[in-house]
């Protein structure tokens, strides 16, 4: 269980300087890796943030080793707010420093998870490695359609939206995955989480469920059913946007 993890936390090289992250390590010889990505920096966004947390239980509960991180200019890391363009540059020197650390061990998985900004940021990353095969998008922004070339080939994926966000639109979220299910050899899922909030207040239970399905799933395991009651004090923690 997640309590069972190794934490460490770590700062690792990058253009900017260095970035701060977290580092859970389980003790298995075959190696799944996992990259989470917070939301938007301007808005207090972070790797503390709730649903960046929900996502490490879920990977660390199937026995992934994951790394969270704070975007450059958040908490400790260096550089400052880029728009966009230096994060995804965050985001890719962070899975090369993930697969740095069992260049000697295989690697049955590897996956990129975010929210809000983080689930933009993440989305353009996969796209860019090949050896990632898998993503969790939850609540991507509206403009994220215009800003992935959706001829690009991507890995297999769910993206969530909440039925009653009101910053980003959940048919804007469908019609992402829409796209991207078009695409040759891609599996894509989308979810939409009933009377849920952009801040996922009220069924943080309902997210857990849907993120753990899909990666029981894709990763051919059985699902616990109660293992999501642990997680329902999250929906009483403070959420950036």
């Amino acid at each position: 269980m997640f309590v069972k993890k190794k934490v460490s936390p770590v700062m690792i090289p990058s253009e900017c300087g260095l970035l701060e992250g977290m580092f859970y390590q389980n003790n298995g010889k075959n190696k799944s890796l996992a990259l989470l990505l917070h939301p938007h920096p301007v808005y207090k966004g972070s790797m503390n943030n709730k649903i960046v947390m929900l996502m490490t239980h879920v990977f660390c509960d199937l026995d992934f080793d994951v790394l969270r991180i704070n975007f450059r200019g958040v908490g400790k890391s260096h550089g400052k707010f880029d728009d966009g363009k230096g994060e995804v540059t965050d985001a890719l020197e962070a899975i090369d420093w993930l697969f740095q650390q069992y260049r000697d061990q295989n690697i049955n998985h590897a996956w990129i998870g975010g929210f809000g900004f983080g689930a933009l940021i993440g989305l353009q990353a996969v796209m860019r490695r090949p050896d990632v095969t898998g993503f969790i998008s939850i609540s991507p922004p509206d403009a994220s359609l215009n800003s992935i070339n959706t001829l690009t080939p991507c890995p297999n994926g769910l993206l969530v939206s909440a039925e009653n966000d009101h910053h980003v639109s959940p048919h804007k979220v469908e019609e992402l995955a829409n796209s991207l299910y078009r695409r040759q050899n891609a599996s894509i899922e989308y979810k939409c989480i009933e009377d849920e909030n952009h801040y996922f207040s009220y069924h943080t239970d309902k997210l857990y469920d849907v993120i753990n399905l899909y990666l029981c799933r894709q990763l051919g395991r059985a699902c616990s059913q109660d293992v999501h009651m642990k997680y329902n004090f999250l929906s009483k923690v403070q959420c950036a946007a």
